[in-house]
């Protein structure tokens, strides 16, 4: 039981926290990053749009909706909720990923007939599934943080008794 302890402690050590920090991030930046593949190559294929601006309206929206949600969640703490969260980042990332988009392929921002409704319900559809599913895995990795938390706790107290019972 004490081995049990001893390896629970040292997974949760500060040092650790840091370094699955770093690797949530880029997990997170990785799956970001095939998602919006993904939806780039689904316009290209469905609705025949052209796959390199697709891809890049695609980057800048994902991107934009990814950065916008991290920042916060780091600002708010525990104060937000993830779906609270996720109601601001979605709808602003859209836009802000769409203006980003414009800006690069076009050289400017507005007037361009970029921000179509057809565009901009593509854009909130696939940006809505992708909170989703952004908050489906986080509500999983949390779970299996406190049931981790919950597990050392456990252990620590079996541990506390039986050294108590051998005094």
């Amino acid at each position: 039981m004490a081995e049990q302890v001893e390896q629970l402690t040292r997974t949760s050590a500060p040092g650790r926290n840091a370094g699955r920090t770093a690797s949530r991030l880029l997990l997170e930046f990785a799956a970001t990053a095939l998602f919006c593949f993904v939806v780039a190559m689904g316009l290209a294929l469905a609705f025949d749009f052209p796959f390199g601006p697709s891809l890049l309206v695609s980057n800048c929206i994902g991107f934009s909706i990814h950065g916008l949600a991290e920042l916060l969640s780091r600002i708010s703490g525990a104060r937000l909720p993830p779906l609270a969260v996720m109601l601001i980042a979605v709808p602003a990332g859209i836009l802000l990923g769409y203006l980003l988009a414009e800006s690069l392929l076009t050289g400017q921002v507005g007037g361009t007939g970029m921000l179509q409704t057809r565009s901009l319900m593509l854009g909130a559809l696939f940006g809505l599934l992708g909170a989703t599913l952004s908050l489906l895995g986080t509500s999983v990795v949390r779970l299996r943080d406190s049931l981790r938390d919950e597990q050392l706790e456990r252990l620590a107290g079996a541990k506390a008794m039986a050294e108590t019972e051998l005094r």
